[in-house]
């Protein structure tokens, strides 16, 4: 039989382990329910992050789709506009190129050389135009140097006055030409040059700054 002291002693040893397995109990409780809670929060925001990602990516493509259909209009208005200072720069004899020379290779009478004739020309030039802008839009947007547009208009000129030349029977050649006309239509293409390129780079510059801040952003 144990004694009372024994009893005393058993009682309290029991109560000790008792309490001993209940504070680990709750102590490995409360270490998985924190990894639990700081697990979580690092998962939502990598799904976020995934998740905000997709927008992103299909925002830069839907505006790298509308910069391109942007360099269609830039090259086809530069065409149009700078056709009609042409005109307006024979009107008052500084030029002897008449917008009309591009129908000169094909017969369609005598209607080519009057408002329909100019018109349609002036349509036609902005049409041909739109592929010289998708060619700086391909090989030169990334410069934002104003002296690649100025470069692009002189070669431009120098490939439809000399090398084109032949198929235009009613343009002179380069040393039957007036200094005048020359002058002038090298400065008017030249300024053709600056506003198709310099519009279409500073359009790619937009878009890679603004592409380059979104992508900034899902990495944090």
């Amino acid at each position: 039989m144990l004694s009372s002291l024994d009893k005393i002693f058993l009682y309290h040893t029991l109560n000790d382990k008792i309490f001993l397995l209940l504070s680990l109990r709750n102590v490995s409780q409360y270490n998985r329910t924190t990894k639990i809670s700081s697990y979580y929060p690092v998962e939502v925001m990598k799904m976020t992050a995934k998740q905000d990602n997709k927008p992103a990516n299909q925002q830069i493509q839907s505006k790298e789709g509308s910069f391109l259909a942007k360099a269609i209009v830039i090259g086809f208005v530069g065409g149009v506009f700078w056709s009609l200072m042409g005109y307006v720069t024979y009107l008052f004899s500084f030029s002897e190129i008449h917008p009309n020379t591009i129908l000169q290779p094909w017969a369609f009478g005598s209607w080519k050389d009057r408002w329909p004739g100019l018109i349609v020309s002036v349509l036609i030039i902005g049409i041909i135009s739109i592929g010289v802008a998708l060619l700086y839009y391909v090989f030169l947007k990334k410069f934002k140097s104003i002296w690649f547009g100025i470069v692009y208009g002189a070669v431009l000129w120098a490939f439809v006055f000399l090398l084109l030349n032949p198929l235009f029977p009613s343009m002179k050649t380069i040393g039957e030409l007036t200094s005048n006309t020359i002058i002038t239509t090298i400065c008017l293409y030249i300024l053709y040059g600056i506003f198709v390129g310099y519009s279409i780079s500073f359009e790619a510059a937009e878009l890679n700054s603004s592409s380059g801040h979104k992508s900034e952003l899902v990495n944090e």
